[in-house]
């Protein structure tokens, strides 16, 4: 986001000098919320260095790219993707392997859509030593900016296995002695995936208990909720679950993909969105991302057999 003080510092210090990239005349969109404007955007290396009218200021560029009838924006953020999912752990044992690998790291995907920040291992799966994972995520050659969550459902594999078992003291002491270590190497917060075994089998407060060792670092809480239609709880008692966890853990709440799944609930969203309403009236921040289809995919055991199966 590119604030008013910013913009003036950028002025002041680019003013008749050369940047590396000058994008002329495009209609930049800050992020703030306020509506777009014709300006010109200058970057040097790899930070914004002039934002304004650089015939005015007497900035030019080594490269210049003509923006007019486009938009210029900051970088996208999706933070609920599978397009690097697993790299940094994944080992290539062949050429093949090698190449799809490289491939999957440039993540073209994203970027031709604008986005150049992503999340690694969403729906509880982030990993526990996330040092490691972002360490060999980068040493691998990555083409956008990542952020990882500490994986709910990693934690509980780790400690108790696949286990439908509650969860002891001892275990829930474990289980936070791993969140706060991966706090503490640079994870954004928590993310879960409800919805999926074994992390199904975990009651409420156990996610929270496990969940609010992430407290004194703050983040958010990033749900693929237990319920998205009417499996279990239902979606409305699975939303307010997902915020009550957010709420007793200390962590904002983001719903993701948030939607009404299947025919016994269409026609909810509205109640939906008046729950993290209330939320956010009350203090608490809900926020939701969203994909634009309308379509789901799963996994093939996920969708069709029961929990208790899956064990």
């Amino acid at each position: 986001m590119i604030s008013p003080a910013s913009i003036l510092f950028a002025l002041v210090l680019a003013q008749g000098t050369t940047v590396d990239v000058l994008i002329r005349a495009g209609t930049v969109h800050d992020g703030s919320g306020a509506p777009g404007r014709t300006a010109d955007v200058g970057i040097r290396g790899d930070r914004i260095a002039f934002v304004g009218d650089a015939t005015a200021a007497g900035v030019r560029g080594t490269r210049t790219i003509d923006a007019r009838g486009l938009i210029v924006a900051p970088g996208f953020i999706d933070p609920h993707t599978h397009v690097l999912e697993g790299i940094g752990s994944a080992v290539a044992r062949t050429p093949t392997a090698e190449n799809l690998a490289v491939v999957r790291r440039q993540a073209l995907s994203a970027i031709t859509q604008g986005i150049t920040t992503v999340t690694i291992s969403p729906d509880g799966r982030g990993p526990i030593d996330v040092a490691r994972a972002l360490r060999e995520a980068e040493a691998g050659g990555i083409g956008v900016n990542i952020f990882t969550l500490v994986g709910f459902g990693s934690v509980r594999q780790r400690v108790m296995g696949s286990s439908s078992a509650p969860a002891t003291a001892a275990q829930v002491d474990s289980m936070r002695r791993l969140v706060e270590q991966g706090l503490r190497e640079g994870a954004f917060g928590v993310g879960a995936g409800l919805f999926y075994a074994p992390q199904s089998y975990a009651s409420t407060d156990e996610v929270i208990a496990v969940i609010s060792a992430a407290r004194p670092f703050g983040g958010v809480y990033d749900s693929h909720q237990r319920d998205e239609s009417s499996y279990s709880i239902g979606l409305l008692n699975s939303v307010r679950e997902a915020i009550r966890i957010g709420r007793a853990s200390g962590l904002a709440t983001n719903i993701g993909h948030v939607k009404a799944l299947g025919v016994d609930v269409w026609g909810y969203a509205d109640s939906v969105l008046r729950l993290m309403r209330e939320a956010r009236a009350g203090g608490h921040p809900v926020v939701a991302d969203q994909y634009p289809w309308t379509a789901s995919g799963t996994g093939l055991s996920a969708a069709l057999l029961p929990r208790w199966a899956q064990a």
